[in-house]
């Protein structure tokens, strides 16, 4: 590589800030799609009355393009510090803006990305409203 290199692009960026934006977007669209199902925080079958009967399928496709958009910024962020000039794989150095950046982009892309995989494992085993006391 060259010792001239340009500054980070959207790339970058993008392994920076996707998966965090896709973790959040999916603890809102959770927690509202969540809501609506089960209205008043009651169950059908305690007098509430969902306002969606679909609940599930919504919280599985929001799940599916979350995951998309954090595997995605991974990829990204993995690509950028493969280009690095600091691709090393036993110790991340990141001495330079870029090489930080990449290294960053990398690192907390993987944080999200299992953090939004773990965030869906209740959506599978758990009920949609349950009364917890």
């Amino acid at each position: 590589m060259s010792s001239a290199r340009s500054p980070p692009g959207l790339k970058i960026w993008y392994g920076i800030l996707g998966a965090p934006l896709a973790f959040a977007l999916m603890e809102g669209l959770g927690w509202l799609v969540s809501a609506a199902t089960c209205a008043g925080g009651n169950p059908s079958g305690y007098g509430g009355s969902p306002m969606i009967t679909n609940g599930k399928e919504i919280l599985y496709a929001v799940f599916g393009a979350m995951l998309l958009v954090s595997l995605g910024a991974f990829f990204a962020g993995l690509s950028e510090w493969r280009h690095s000039r600091d691709a090393n794989v036993t110790s991340i150095r990141g001495l330079l803006r870029p090489d930080f950046l990449a290294a960053a982009a990398m690192l907390v892309s993987a944080a999200f990305t299992l953090g939004v995989l773990w965030m869906c494992i209740g959506l599978f085993w758990l009920p949609s409203c349950e009364v917890v006391r």
